[in-house]
């Protein structure tokens, strides 16, 4: 949920969405036994009016608040 939480922020669908545009995988956090992993920066997708593209930084701690969890959307192929 986290992983996917944080994709969305930047304007992602999913993983595989942007390892198919940006052709790289995202670097990520390695958390210890019973946490996840979770990308630490993600290139954010182009605004279509401004074609600015930035960075998106997360710290290694959850970023998704519980009050946010109805935002996440999860996809399935």
């Amino acid at each position: 949920m986290e992983s996917a939480f944080r994709f969305q922020m930047a304007g992602w669908r999913d993983g595989v969405e942007y390892e198919s545009a940006t052709g790289e995988a995202p670097s990520l956090w390695q958390e210890g036994e019973g946490e996840g992993i979770w990308p630490k920066k993600l290139l954010c997708k182009a605004d279509p009016q401004s074609r600015d593209q930035g960075w998106a930084y997360y710290r290694k701690g959850r970023e998704c608040e519980p009050r946010l969890l109805n935002r996440v959307k999860l996809y399935s192929y």
